[in-house]
């Protein structure tokens, strides 16, 4: 098995997933944040009075799937990091579940993968 060209796709994976998560954080109302805060911030609003409850529950739902999208590719670089931690350890490419090793078929199609075929 060549962990080298492994390492290389899964630094390339990291880079990108890294600038994707930077530019949905910059994308969003507030930044990198999860907590609420007022209607009149979220909407950019000097009053709530004139807008409909209906669109703020539609700015709602949309902040809400943005962060959902983040959060999605923030789990797939912890995916990629947990890899590139298995190689620098000397365990990459073996099954967390049975430890024997991963397929090279598997692992060419998704190298963050920490399972062999029969135990996904």
């Amino acid at each position: 098995m060549n962990v080298n060209k492994y390492k290389k796709e899964l630094l390339k994976e990291k880079d990108n997933l890294t600038h994707l998560i930077s530019s949905m954080q910059d994308n969003t109302l507030f930044g990198n944040t999860t907590d609420h805060t007022s209607e009149r911030y979220s909407s950019g609003e000097l009053s709530a009075y004139d807008n409909h409850p209906g669109d703020f529950a539609t700015e709602e739902y949309m902040q809400d799937m943005q962060n959902s999208l983040t959060d999605h590719q923030q789990y797939r670089l912890d995916k990629v990091n947990d890899a590139l931690n298995k190689i620098d350890n000397d365990e990459f490419g073996y099954c967390e579940r049975c430890h024997n090793k991963i397929e090279s078929e598997r692992l060419d199609i998704l190298p963050e993968t920490k399972l062999c075929a029969h135990c996904a």
